[in-house]
Formats: C-alpha cells, structure tokens, sequence
C-alpha cells in the first residue's frame, strides 16, 4: 500500500542528509528551543506527577544537514525551589542522534520525567553544548534557566492551547538557542562548522504543538516516565554521524518497499 506523506518525507530527508553531509558549502541558521514547559506560566499540578519537556528544532531539515558538523547536545534538571531534594535530570541528549532518526517531520523531542504533584515553583536549568571550527575539540556553551509554577486553580493541562499563541509564552528568555552557521569545512565523517558571533537570538513563541502531536505525546506518558536517565556511552562524532546514515539508509530501503508493496 502506497503510503506518500512519511515515505516522501523519509525518502527526501535522509537523502538530503547524506548528500549534503558531503558538502563544505553548506550554511543557515538554526534554533533549538524549549516548547515546554514555559518560562513564567502557570500550570495546574502535574497528573500521576508527569511532566513533559518538549524541545523543537525551527527548521529540521536544516539541523539533519547541519548539526552533524557541529555536535550540539542537551542537559538539564528540574527542581522545586521550595523542596531542592526534589529534583529530576537528564543529561547528554544528542541532537544530532535524534534529528536523524526521527520519523517526525515537526522534530519535536519530548520526555516524561516524576516532580512532586504539588502547588509550588520549579526552576528548570539547561544547558546547550557545541563545537566548532575554531574550537577544535573545546565545548561552547549556552546556559538557559526558566521558572514556572504549579497551582490547583490553574486550568488542565493542555499543550495545544499552552503553546498556540503569544500569550501561552510570557517571556521568551531562557527559552532557546540559535545559531547562524556561515561555512561547514572538512571531510565528511570529520567536519566542523564556522558560525557568527555574537549568536542571534532565538524566537521560541513561533512553534506551535498541533491537537495529533499533543496526543502522541500524552499516549506516551506511563512508558516513559522516569526520575532520571543516567548518562549514555561516550561515542566519537565520527561513529554517531555513521550510525545516523545507517539508520537513513535502512529507512529509505524501508520506504521504497512500502511505495512498492
């Protein structure tokens, strides 16, 4: 059965992916932003103590191009600043891992992680980590922190209308990072990228979560729910970028069989 939105899209995307990789000319600007929870809102107490960090990418075939040449990754905790034992974490997420092998054309990364179902203020630290060209192996970093509260007379959680508008994101600060990559140099497999200085700001209040993504992420909630996620193994960028293409080149051989069967 002919299935033409996700095979197209698999199909075009990682051909893009492995094409452009081998490309020194490569540039644009890029943005990863925090989409939830947001900076100063207010959000009734968490059911079953479930909250979702949602990360987005504004252009994702971009980052799939891009990101491989400058390895940005993810940390970050959530705390109740009344009660700091209270504490979540994750540390180490690739981004480049999960724009690669995602079947979302959106690129919209979530978690679920256990906070205390109670009234209260939570701060969330993050912090984004990159190379590049003049670096050498040496991390930059961009550290983010927001605020948000948790009370019984705000409304039920809803992403859709928590992220549809202006007014479901009071301050934008501390709520993404762009960058503007102006060249990508060296072989493929080993390239690093050049960007401007000073970074450009971010505009995260432009994505929005629609009502079939938001089920999506609220049917996964009891799988994925935990306290914390220990730090995975170590592995080159070289070895990460090979695993990326693999998984590319399995899904496209995956597509074409679709289109044919």
């Amino acid at each position: 059965m002919y299935r033409p939105s996700w095979t197209t899209w698999t199909i075009a995307t990682c051909l893009s992916t492995l094409t452009t990789a081998a490309r020194n000319d490569t540039f644009g600007l890029l943005e990863v932003d925090l989409v939830f929870p947001r900076n100063e809102a207010t959000y009734l107490p968490f059911s079953e103590s479930h909250v979702p960090v949602i990360f987005a990418f504004q252009n994702p075939n971009d980052t799939i191009s891009l990101a491989n040449a400058f390895r940005p990754r993810i940390t970050y905790s959530i705390w109740d600043q009344n009660n700091k034992s209270n504490i979540v974490e994750k540390r180490d997420f690739d981004l480049f891992a999960f724009a690669v092998t995602t079947g979302y054309p959106n690129k919209l990364w979530h978690d679920y992680h256990d906070i205390a179902s109670v009234e209260g203020t939570w701060q969330m630290d993050w912090t984004m980590r990159w190379q590049t060209c003049d670096g050498g192996d040496k991390n930059f970093t961009s550290t983010q922190s927001i605020k948000f509260s948790t009370k019984a007379s705000a409304d039920k959680l809803d992403l859709v209308a928590a992220t549809n508008n202006e007014t479901a994101c009071p301050n934008v600060e501390g709520m993404g990072v762009a960058w503007n990559i102006t060249s990508m140099s060296g072989e493929p497999g080993e390239m690093c990228a050049e960007m401007t200085s000073p970074l450009p700001t971010p505009t995260p209040c432009k994505i929005h979560i629609d009502s079939a993504e938001a089920s999506r992420i609220s049917a996964s909630a009891p799988a994925h729910t935990h306290t914390s996620t220990p730090p995975p193994d170590e592995k080159s960028g070289a070895q990460e970028l090979f695993v990326g293409r693999a998984v590319c080149l399995l899904a496209v051989a995956g597509s074409l069989l679709q289109v044919f069967l």
